[in-house]
């Protein structure tokens, strides 16, 4: 059973966000190492190849492309222009 008050500060915050376990996981995993979150969910390379994909595509689609992968629209036309 884990003492919630007497977690350092990064700890307590997972502790509320995701649970005791999931917590814990990531202490038996990840303790020690300095880890950095990417601000992008989605990996620039992989959105611009799933985007090509899908061929010729109206300024709607490339908002709504936008906002699903979190780009701006400029981001989505470069994805496009770059082959």
């Amino acid at each position: 059973m884990i003492e919630k008050e007497l977690l350092n500060p990064l700890y307590a915050e997972l502790f509320d966000l995701i649970g005791e376990d999931a917590m814990k996981k990531i202490y038996e995993n990840y303790q020690g190492l300095t880890i950095t979150i990417p601000k992008k969910l989605y990996k620039g390379e992989l959105v611009a190849e799933r985007i090509r994909s899908l061929g010729v595509i109206d300024q709607k689609t490339k908002q709504t492309l936008a906002r699903q992968y979190d780009y701006s629209q400029r981001q989505i036309e470069r994805f496009l222009k770059k082959k």
